[in-house]
């Protein structure tokens, strides 16, 4: 007696083993063979539309000698009644064709009243139609087993016998061939989801090295071979993009708009298009465009992707000739292979291409959403950057000529009045250049442009620095400052510029909104801060806390939002505004540095504002080098008698100007003044004396003081002493023979106007090659502004041409009283790029040019004057020259002064 559960795990464990479908079914004819012994068992598989195949044959080749292999059998030779019976009874056998049927005999009349349901009933007869179709086929007997695979009819195994005699099945066979069935079936599937888990591993979200970036199938090859298509068109938005060779582009534009007009919401298959799509008109014929998978991938069907496949003649062997649908069922005389050629269609869409197709809608539709959005924000960022940058000269150069033309109105007799409406003027522009200027700070920092450094400084003086203006401030309004560190590290390694920007808005912050009470600064390390440093970092916490108005609770979530301006509880003067860019700012600053900003804050009570950094402490060997800002607090400390009174006035002046900043208003009256916070920010700013640029007295605080304010710190040098800017020249700066370059008649006119307000002599030149005639004619200039923007000829070219003129000249190499005493010190004349569009990354680039230096547009004259007194001043250059982490926008010299020229400074010589 066989043993059916070990025969069944023997056979379940073939089917397990098989790797494709073509194997399995192999194995299934083989196994059926052995079980049932019929002399062919042949695997029947139906396609879309009905269609038979014979997809896997054993035949007893000494029983007969016909092979159905690869034949079609229309599907009309299994009609669809024939199919539903087929699913319901999985396993229907004949004996033996030639056996009359059996009647059945009731026993009364009152039996024929209900029908017999003979469904699920083994003794059902056949159909004569199918016996007659088995006897054209020569068969005796016949058996088949049905293939229930996705829940529907996928296939029959069909057993066929030949001879004289019939073949009987035993009935615990026939039990066994049902769970067969299933097993069968269960494996159909498991191959055709491995199939579709094989095709889906090319649809990767995951970054790999294959594919690095994590994009889905980036490559258009990879896309077609995936749906084994011959074109294909990617179309997202108002924009098209044809997939593969572009041999009939206009055919596929053509499929592409229409369906673009359709705007299907819905995955589209066809292997006739024009049949599917009688609207649809193409200009050639099948053999471009058959065959249509399209993908949508968004709401709308305004972003698809469409595959699309040749229509491709085929030859079909049929097991003899079809015929269309007849009225009537009659059986297939002719089983002798007849071939057809099929056109007009292309090879079938599988469900494994369907379902990626699936996947992909799904996958690339959340892609060019999640794109969509990105790009809308880089759309909008890049505005952004090109507005702001274009105020950086559009906006900053005219605005910077008002300021000049208002400054030299107001150094001349004017009265009381004219001279407060211009002082008003005046004041206003300079804080709208103010705010241009933090625009621009806030777009540097959005975009990353931001250049950071890390460079051993001296932590709690450059703390000191940037609050020193701000406790100045704070005793005049008799409010408690206070500067703690508690135990916090010295010497750290790390941005000091930007932790000093931090510093000096937060506390400007506090002692805006703190009208009495307390504001505390202090530092410290902070313990916890897994996560936040690398191994050789230590979390420093520097916490700025207040005991002002507070903010309410409602307004903490949004306080660091671009622009947002936070009201505060207390009352307010009318005109100023709340948080503004200042914390704006902060937040990005802090966010680079990779630490973290909170806020605490209760109504009445007060605010602390905190961020965590990550530093590094700064190794034994770097102790010598404090922070700039701690050389320069002691050197204040170490001045003489003199200069002590000079910084004592000084100090009195920034105090002045704080509190107007902070009290009173300086705008004309409809000006919406900005924030006292931005001149606060900018009185802390590494500027340097403030002084008063007129000789006429005028008392009041209507009197205008001329602060042009470095937007960004400048090198430790650079806070060098500055000279009084007065009409005629000054008693400190040797007068100047200078040539400037300059295409733009007003800036032209300005520049030479306030550099000759300083005494110096000006020649001016309106391109690069008129200035280069000017030095050839004339080589006796101390130094030459350079614009870099001109026609004719521009700044760098002129500059080249100038150096080889200075190689070409045949000069004494040892330097006599008779050169200009710049030739001396410099060994060339220096030559400074004045442009708007220099960027740091430059610096390299402009040095090969022959440029000794660079001077940023609008000017900040103030700054000007002091890098002008390095052309006899190797001390003051070496002060100014550029380095690492200094302010690129205040301008300087690329290299130092020849050291073996320095004691030549002391036989300096005017030349007319």
């Amino acid at each position: 007696m066989m043993d059916i559960f070990a025969v069944m795990a023997q056979i379940n464990e073939q089917l397990g083993a098989a790797q494709d479908l073509d194997s399995c079914l192999k194995v299934v004819v083989g196994v059926i063979k052995d079980l049932t012994q019929f002399h062919r068992v042949l695997v029947y598989q139906f396609d879309e539309v009905w269609n038979g195949q014979v997809t896997a044959e054993l035949v007893d080749w000494s029983q007969t000698h016909d092979l159905y292999k690869g034949l079609h059998f229309p599907a009309s030779d299994i009609p669809a009644q024939a199919r539903d019976l087929y699913a319901i009874n999985t396993v229907r056998m004949l004996y033996n064709r030639s056996q009359p049927t059996a009647r059945i005999v009731v026993r009364n009349a009152a039996d024929l009243e209900s029908p017999l349901n003979m469904t699920h009933c083994y003794l059902r007869a056949m159909s004569p139609i199918h016996i007659k179709y088995l006897e054209n086929m020569g068969v005796r007997a016949s058996m088949s087993v049905s293939i229930m695979a996705f829940g529907v009819l996928w296939g029959l195994v069909s057993c066929h016998s030949y001879g004289a005699h019939g073949m009987r099945v035993s009935f615990p066979v026939r039990q066994m061939l049902r769970l067969l069935s299933q097993s069968i079936s269960r494996n159909i599937e498991r191959l055709s989801y491995a199939r579709r888990l094989h095709t889906r591993k090319l649809i990767n979200t995951m970054a790999s090295d294959n594919h690095p970036t994590g994009y889905i199938v980036s490559n258009a090859d990879d896309l077609l071979s995936l749906f084994d298509a011959d074109y294909g068109i990617l179309v997202i938005g108002e924009g098209a993009k044809i997939l593969g060779p572009n041999l009939h582009g206009q055919e596929i534009l053509v499929m592409a708009e229409y369906l673009r007009l359709k705007q299907f919401n819905t995955i589209q298959v066809s292997q006739a298009v024009v049949k599917d799509f009688p609207d649809l008109q193409l200009s050639t014929g099948l053999e471009v465009i058959a065959g249509l998978l399209y993908v949508p991938l968004s709401a709308g069907g305004k972003d698809f992707i469409a595959m699309l496949r040749k229509g491709q003649p085929r030859d079909v062997r049929w097991a003899g000739r079809p015929t269309g649908m007849t009225k009537s069922l009659e059986p297939r005389k002719s089983f002798k292979t007849w071939s057809e050629t099929v056109a007009g269609r292309c090879r079938a869409w599988t469900d494994e291409q369907l379902e990626t197709a699936g996947v992909l809608a799904l996958v690339y539709g959340k892609f060019i959403a999640v794109w969509r959005q990105k790009e809308s924000a880089l759309h909008t960022t890049s505005l952004t950057n090109i507005l702001l940058s274009n105020a950086s000269h559009e906006v900053r150069t005219p605005l910077n000529h008002i300021i000049n033309y208002l400054e030299m109105a107001l150094n001349g007799p004017l009265d009381l009045e004219t001279r407060d409406n211009l002082s008003r003027s005046h004041a206003a522009s300079k804080n709208l250049l103010f705010t241009i200027n933090d625009l621009l700070d806030l777009t540097r920092l959005e975009s990353g442009h931001e250049t950071s450094f890390n460079e051993p400084f001296n932590l709690q003086a450059a703390i000191e620095e940037a609050t020193r203006i701000y406790s100045h401030e704070a005793a005049r309004r008799n409010i408690d400052f206070k500067l703690e560190a508690e135990g916090g590290p010295k010497q750290v390694v790390g941005d000091a510029k930007k932790i000093k920007t931090v510093v000096a808005n937060l506390t400007a912050n506090a002692l805006k909104y703190t009208s009495e009470g307390s504001i505390t600064v202090h530092y410290h390390l902070y313990n916890k801060h897994e996560g936040l440093q690398g191994a050789a970092q230590k979390g420093v916490e520097i916490v700025v806390a207040d005991t002002g108005c507070g903010i309410a609770n409602e307004k903490l979530e949004s306080i660091f939002r671009e622009f947002e301006q936070v009201e505060s509880s207390e009352p307010r003067i009318p005109g100023t505004p709340g948080v503004g860019l200042g914390l704006a700012v902060v937040a990005r600053i802090v966010e680079q540095l990779g630490g973290q900003l909170r806020v605490d804050s209760k109504v009445d009570i007060g605010s602390r504002f905190s961020f965590l950094i990550p530093l590094e402490l700064a190794k034994s060997s770097h102790s010598g080098n404090s922070g700039s800002s701690s050389g320069r607090s002691r050197s204040v400390k170490s001045l003489p008698k003199s200069s002590q009174s000079d910084s004592i006035r000084s100090k009195a002046e920034e105090i002045n100007i704080l509190v107007e900043a902070l009290s009173s208003s300086h705008m004309a009256p409809g000006w919406n003044n900005q924030s006292s916070l931005d001149i606060v920010k900018r009185s802390s700013r590494n500027i340097a004396s403030l002084k008063m640029e007129t000789k006429v007295d005028v008392p009041g605080p209507n009197t205008l003081s001329d602060f042009e304010v470095s937007k960004h710190p400048v090198s430790p040098e650079a806070a060098s002493p500055s000279f009084d800017f007065v009409g005629g020249a000054s008693n400190t700066l040797t007068q100047l023979r200078i040539l400037i370059v300059e295409d733009n008649d007003v800036n032209r006119k300005i520049l030479g106007k306030r550099l000759s307000m300083d005494g110096h002599i000006i020649v001016n030149s309106t391109n690069g090659q008129e200035g280069l005639q000017l030095v050839e004619a004339d080589r006796d200039f101390d130094c030459i502004l350079m614009d870099i923007q001109m026609p004719i000829l521009n700044g760098f070219e002129a500059t080249e041409r100038i150096r080889q003129l200075e190689e070409a000249a045949t000069l004494d190499p040892s330097p006599t009283p008779a050169h200009r005493i710049s030739y001396q010190l410099n060994g060339r004349v220096p030559i400074f790029a004045v442009s708007t569009s220099l960027r740091e990354q430059q610096r390299s680039e402009l040095i090969g040019y022959g440029m000794d230096g660079w001077i940023l547009k609008p000017i900040d004259f103030k700054r000007l004057k002091i890098i002008l007194q390095g052309i006899v001043d190797p001390s003051q250059r070496d002060r100014d020259v550029y380095k690492p982490g200094c302010s690129w926008e205040a301008g300087g010299w690329f290299t130092k002064s020849h050291k073996n020229n320095r004691g030549i400074v002391d036989k300096q010589v005017q030349h007319p």
